[in-house]
């Protein structure tokens, strides 16, 4: 194999140097990461303090490991991940403390309501009232 000049290798490692940096950027552009801040917003002081719908989404996944970007690398859960899946359950957690909030109070005998509402609303609670 013919000796390279120094000239010769250096260009050379110019030139290998200059592919890499070019693969590099294409591959970021193929395969960028999304910005956290869009997709996993922080947790909210509230959140943080006490809020039991956050805690509990944190107790249940606090053990997991997630890949967050599909790219195969795995970490332990983030107060963001816990948010990402706060915001996504919250609205129908929303929903159901409103009908429980409904049915306690058509439950109460002091509220008629007629049609039958508070026998419906006992029955629903019954589970609850047995506590």
């Amino acid at each position: 194999m013919p000796q390279m000049s120094d000239d010769a290798t250096e260009l050379d490692l110019r030139r290998s140097a200059a592919r890499i940096e070019a693969l590099e950027a294409a591959l970021r552009e193929v395969r960028p990461h999304p910005p956290r801040t869009r997709d996993y917003p922080d947790p909210t002081p509230e959140m943080l303090d006490g809020d039991p719908l956050f805690e509990a989404i944190w107790q249940a996944i606090k053990g997991w490991d997630i890949s967050r970007h599909n790219d195969g690398l795995y970490s332990g859960p983030t107060g963001n991940d816990v948010r990402h899946i706060y915001d996504a359950v919250r609205p129908a957690a929303a929903r159901i403390e409103a009908l429980e909030a409904a049915l306690r109070y058509y439950a109460d005998p002091n509220n008629y309501s007629g049609y039958g509402m508070y026998e419906l609303a006992r029955a629903a609670l019954a589970p609850e009232q047995d506590k």
